[in-house]
Parts: C-alpha cells; structure tokens; sequence
C-alpha cells in the first residue's frame, strides 16, 4: 500500500458495531452479517481523516457503512449489524 498506513478493518468494523450498539440495551448480543471491505483507508500524511458510519434500519439490525468524509466521499466499509431477540447457536467452520 505504498508504505502508507492503514485504518485496520477490525477498527472500522468496530466503530460501526459501537455506533449501532447505543440503540441496543446494554449488554445485547449482536451478529455481524456481509462483511466487506470495500476500500483501504489509507492515511497519506499527519493529516486527521473523517469517517463516519451511516447506518440505516434492516430487519432486526442496522445496513452500516464506513465512509470517509475528507475530500471526495468514500465508502470503505459495509456491514449489517443485527441484535435478534435469540441467537441461534454457531456452528464452527471445519478445518482441514
């Protein structure tokens, strides 16, 4: 990536999880659904970027993006973040 640092993807998904989360009771269980990385969020130089989640009701959770407002506007993330009143139990991938 041009020796240019990066937004992890684990904290752009975090940050649309806790924006989600305020509409939640505390302590809610959640499951993320279609996870995409969409764009890397590249840091150019000392310069702050601003992202916001925007994030629109689905269902039993919220369709969120994760979109760069500095300059020209980029969505770098999607995700769908729901709280069902029951998770069902997961099952674990099989590994060869």
């Amino acid at each position: 990536f041009s020796g240019k640092p990066l937004l992890p993807a684990v904290i752009g998904l975090e940050t649309m999880i806790e924006a989600v989360s305020l509409t939640a009771p505390a302590g809610r269980d959640f499951v993320v659904r279609s996870f995409r990385i969409l764009a890397p969020c590249k840091f150019v130089d000392h310069t702050p970027q601003t992202l916001q989640v925007v994030a629109e009701r689905q269902g039993d959770g919220w369709a969120c993006q994760l979109v760069g407002t500095t300059g020209k506007s980029t969505v770098y993330q999607t995700a769908v973040i729901a709280f069902p009143e029951q998770l069902a139990a997961a099952e674990a991938p099989a590994f060869v």
